[in-house]
């Protein structure tokens, strides 16, 4: 004995409003994805026995360095119009009705239900059933007999709302297994995309260091001057350990050597095409020069409250590792390591009083300050004049807004561009100025004691390379800022 099955399918405008509700949800008739390197395969497309709705995972596939970050997003939607098609939902509705009414559908049945769906332009689909899949009829005397199945609103509903609820849960899956396949391929191929990259990055530095070899081979050879001045007089000055230094030498002598290794960074900087990089580095010169300037002018009380100081920043950052530690999962300071570091803070403060705990309260009385600030100390030693390019520099150090708008490292013809490596503008600033502050640092040390003939010979060199460079780096500067010809 057959039964005949009569379903009623929802009107044309019925299935239009339900596929707008997921129009609604995710991109509208997105391209295919294009063949660029990366290949999707859809598996498990079949319904799992709970849910019968498609759900499908994007497992194999190939990234290919330089592709589109978007391609992911495109193959993910491109599978979601297929699979979401009103065919597909229509398709997937009537087996979930027919199950929740105690109808198997077999796959033969399946088949021929997708076929009706794909070339329908009636309002409804014939489907035969045997007799034992209508258990709600079973026994009765009609032999061919048509059942229609109708559905309620709530029925649609909730069907949409279990296709959402399935996505939810698919997509954090498919997320982290495309993120595991990509940080894989991406390891495998690491070596030959690096191998590319170094080989271009070593042909733009070449070219860099050739378009400016005549400023840089001058301000590498100034730097190396100060560098080998400063270590020579440092030992000779110490080689009588009979004669007790001032406190001032030993500090400008650290001062120094920082110095000359700040320096050597911006140079490596500017010979790679960083410009706004070797300008923040520079910054860090300048406040060393400015340091450095205001000690040599003092005697041993400041370079005493200078070096001293560093217990306070020790207390003051001791403070903030403590209050952070358990974010960062590490474990807190030793309790008596701690109390070491109070006490030194309270015994510093009892000394020197409450302003010296202040940021620059090292400098508090000399200044004649309260709460001195570094621009204090620039102007004391007449170095505030540098304050406009100071605060250029700093563009590049902090996250303000001007610093995403103003680039060193452009050409005036370039426009707005987003410049995210190297390039060949913007090394006059960065460089003159190393130049400048570095001479000044080494001089003041070469001038600490007593000075002779032979130190103050080599200052006049430092002046000479510093006027050299200077005037190396503008003149190529504004040859470089020339519009290209057209």
């Amino acid at each position: 004995m057959r039964k005949q099955a009569h379903q009623t399918v929802p009107a044309q405008a019925d299935i239009n409003f339900e596929r707008e509700l997921w129009d609604a949800a995710r991109p509208h008739q997105r391209p295919p994805a294009p063949d660029i390197g990366l290949v999707a395969e859809v598996l498990s497309r079949g319904r799992p026995a709970a849910q019968p709705w498609p759900l499908c995972s994007l497992s194999t596939w190939h990234l290919s360095t330089g592709d589109g970050v978007s391609i992911l997003q495109e193959i993910f939607d491109q599978v979601l119009d297929e699979e979401l098609s009103s065919q597909n939902l229509l398709f997937w509705f009537i087996l979930r009705i027919t199950r929740d009414r105690g109808i198997q559908v077999t796959e033969e049945q399946e088949k021929e239900i997708r076929r009706q769906l794909d070339r329908l332009d009636t309002d409804s689909l014939i489907i035969t059933f045997d007799e034992d899949q209508v258990p709600f009829i079973r026994g009765e005397d009609s032999v061919d007999e048509v059942i229609t199945l109708d559905w309620s609103d709530e029925e649609v509903d909730g069907f949409l709302k279990d296709i959402s609820g399935a996505l939810a849960e698919l997509v954090p899956g498919a997320i982290e297994e495309l993120s595991t396949e990509i940080y894989h391929q991406l390891k495998k191929d690491a070596p030959s995309m690096l191998r590319a990259h170094r080989r271009d990055r070593r042909a733009y530095s070449k070219d860099v260091s050739s378009t400016w070899r005549r400023p840089l081979d001058l301000l590498e050879s100034h730097i190396q001057i100060c560098v080998e001045a400063g270590s020579e007089f440092v030992a000779e000055t110490a080689k009588d350990a009979s004669i007790e230094q001032p406190l001032v030498f030993g500090v400008l002598a650290r001062l120094h050597a920082r110095a000359c290794r700040v320096a050597n960074e911006v140079l490596c900087l500017l010979s790679n095409g960083y410009s706004n990089g070797a300008h923040a580095r520079w910054r860090s010169l300048h406040e060393i020069s400015t340091v450095v300037a205001f000690i040599a002018e003092h005697d041993d009380e400041l370079a005493e409250r200078y070096t001293l100081h560093q217990g306070i920043d020790s207390y003051r950052a001791a403070e903030q590792y403590q209050k952070h530690c358990g974010s960062l999962g590490s474990p807190p300071l030793d309790k008596g390591e701690l109390q070491a570091i109070a006490a030194r803070f309270n015994e510093l403060k009892k000394r020197f009083g409450e302003d010296y705990a202040k940021p620059h309260g090292w400098g508090a009385k000399a200044l004649g300050m309260r709460n001195p600030r570094f621009v204090d100390i620039a102007s004391a030693v007449g170095l505030d004049h540098l304050r406009p390019f100071y605060k250029m520099a700093s563009y590049s150090v902090h996250a303000d807004p001007k610093g995403i708008f103003f680039n060193l490292a452009l050409f005036p013809w370039e426009g707005d561009m987003l410049l995210a490596g190297p390039s060949f503008a913007g090394l006059a600033d960065p460089g003159q100025s190393t130049a400048i502050s570095l001479g000044q640092i080494t001089t003041r040390l070469l001038l600490v004691t007593e000075p002779n003939i032979d130190r103050l010979v080599l200052c006049h060199v430092l002046f000479k390379y510093m006027d050299a460079i200077a005037k190396e780096f503008v003149e190529l500067q504004s040859e470089l800022e020339q519009p290209p010809a057209t």
